[in-house]
């Protein structure tokens, strides 16, 4: 999970999580004392991460619905609200619609994520952050991440992108005018051609959408990864 926020933004610290806190037990981060801390390999890997996403900082974890999990769950609390794009990864549906909802955080699905007036409709006062898959699974859908950033920063909350299908490879970090964080899992669902010809910015929607159909490769076969 990469974050494209700094010290300075409100969320820095919530995005990141406490393991992750500039001021947290310097003195035992920085010679790591304990691996619940910080752990010598995995930082160095979470510092590369980080420059090859342009991103503030990074969180290693062992999956990607733990990176799902970990940065929806430093944003909501109890009696707060996510608004989410519907067509989501399985397991990412099944936790945010039941076992979310067992710690009292509500969600509500965008049955069209490309009904941009949908998701600004259904923001409420408890809205905590929007979430969607940079190219939905298994539909294959292509959100439009730049118009979705806009109307989740004029509500004042952050777009949480999951990235597993593209890869930064393919749609590197960060979005810009968005804070987001991005998952993404070892075992892609997807090996790509290509890099994209031009950051997301500077094409429209549509010409995002064919070279997003375009770049998209056969899985590879078990045996060649």
């Amino acid at each position: 999970m990469a974050v494209d926020v700094g010290p300075g933004d409100p969320d820095y610290l919530r995005l990141v999580g406490p393991n992750q806190w500039p001021t947290a037990l310097p003195e035992l981060r920085d010679i790591h004392a304990c691996t619940r801390l910080s752990n010598p390999t995995t930082a160095v890997a979470e510092e590369r991460i980080a420059s090859l996403e342009g991103g503030a900082a990074a969180v290693a974890v062992a999956s990607g619905q733990a990176a799902t999990a970990l940065a929806l769950l430093n944003l909501a609390r109890t009696g707060d609200h996510i608004v989410a794009s519907s067509s989501l990864y399985g397991g990412t549906r099944t936790l945010l619609e039941h076992t979310f909802a067992d710690f009292g955080i509500k969600v509500t699905f965008i049955d069209d994520p490309d009904d941009l007036e949908a998701w600004a409709s259904a923001i409420r006062p408890a809205t905590k952050v929007l979430f969607g898959e940079s190219i939905g699974n298994p539909r294959g859908n292509v959100l439009d991440i730049d118009a979705i950033a806009r109307i989740a920063h004029e509500a004042g909350v952050p777009l949480v992108i999951d990235n597993t299908v593209l890869t930064p490879y393919a749609m590197p970090g960060p979005y810009p005018g968005s804070r987001s964080a991005r998952s993404g899992s070892a075992g892609e669902k997807c090996r790509l051609r290509k890099t994209w010809p031009a950051t997301p910015s500077a094409m429209s929607f549509s010409e995002q959408r064919a070279v997003a159909v375009s770049t998209a490769a056969p899985a590879a076969p078990a045996n060649s990864l």
